[in-house]
């Protein structure tokens, strides 16, 4: 009987330790369970902060200067959070792209400027650019290219606009090609081009929100009072070329390339050359220069005739897209 009482009591504490082991267990499995919620909902909760955060992160660019040797621009933060620009995306228009780390800490409801970052620039320089911020979000300026060049201000409300910087009016003679550098048309002045064959080119913007096409009429119409005190007379008139013509030498005749029957397209918002020294529409002969020499001043009047693409009732608009003063001296 002493025996079976003493098994008895062994088997009642072995089954009481199992019962606290057992309760033990399921205390850890519970506690484990409960960090784990608690971590997850933890890092869903600053995954859900980041979002908020980077959702929340608005800034815009201001007042990006020109005529400068490094980009210099201004940047609103207009969030509910501070921002930590760590980024900036440089880009020319002739396709060279750049990076540059920045580190600059823009609090809500402030402005910063940023002076003196990026490459060195050129007046000729036409660029666009991106901030990059710590979130990972990026802001652009509202413009899709800056020229590095004053220009004046005011709105004009027409179809095409002419970008008053070097490179926006520009001319070649025979033998010459569009690299650069290429010779700006504003003032000519040089007796050496006396009775040269020349080609014109105008960077012309087109403002619709659509393509345009450019049709075989645009012309450029060179008048000045210098010939005739008492009226303006017509200098020199020439039609439309063909894109990125040259002068070449067949026949006896100094030619260009006519612009191609299904006209020349201009794409919404951008920028393109547009290029003139036809003597007549449609013809092959480039303009001369007088051979003469002369010292006289131009009103040149750029008229572009176009219909916008796929335009059903087909249209056909008319425009001056730029009037230009300009000298030609090559006495």
């Amino acid at each position: 009987m002493n025996l079976l009482s003493k098994k008895r009591g062994v088997s009642g504490i072995i089954s009481g330790v199992f019962l606290v082991a057992v309760a033990v267990m399921v205390f850890n499995v519970l506690a484990w369970q409960f960090f784990q919620a608690d971590a997850y909902n933890r890092i869903f909760h600053e995954r859900q902060l980041r979002e908020w955060e980077r959702y929340n992160e608005r800034l815009i660019i201001l007042d990006v200067a020109v005529g400068t040797e490094r980009l210099n621009f201004t940047v609103k933060n207009y969030g509910a959070v501070s921002a930590h620009v760590v980024d900036l995306f440089f880009g020319f228009s002739n396709g060279t792209h750049l990076y540059y780390a920045l580190d600059v800490w823009i609090a809500s409801g402030t402005t910063k400027r940023i002076a003196s970052v990026g490459p060195k620039l050129l007046l000729s320089d036409v660029y666009d650019f991106k901030i990059g911020t710590e979130r990972g979000n990026v802001f652009a300026p509202a413009q899709q290219s800056i020229y590095n060049q004053l220009q004046p201000t005011g709105q004009q409300s027409v179809p095409f606009t002419l970008t008053f910087v070097t490179d926006a009016f520009q001319f070649i003679l025979y033998g010459e090609t569009w690299n650069p550098p290429v010779k700006s048309a504003w003032y000519i002045n040089n007796p050496a081009y006396k009775g040269k064959h020349i080609v014109f080119r105008v960077n012309i913007t087109n403002t619709y929100p659509s393509d345009v096409v450019l049709l075989s009429g645009c012309n450029m119409l060179l008048v000045t009072p210098d010939i005739e005190a008492s009226t303006m007379k017509i200098g020199y008139r020439m039609y439309i070329s063909n894109e990125d013509t040259t002068i070449t030498y067949e026949q006896g005749k100094y030619k260009v390339q006519p612009i191609p029957s299904q006209g020349q397209v201009i794409p919404a918002g951008k920028s393109r050359y547009v290029y003139f020294s036809q003597t007549a529409e449609n013809n092959t002969f480039a303009t001369q220069l007088d051979a003469n020499g002369e010292n006289r001043n131009y009103s040149n009047y750029v008229a572009i005739f176009y219909k916008i693409k796929n335009d059903a009732s087909g249209t056909i608009f008319g425009a001056t897209a730029a009037i230009i003063a300009m000298q030609i001296k090559t006495t």
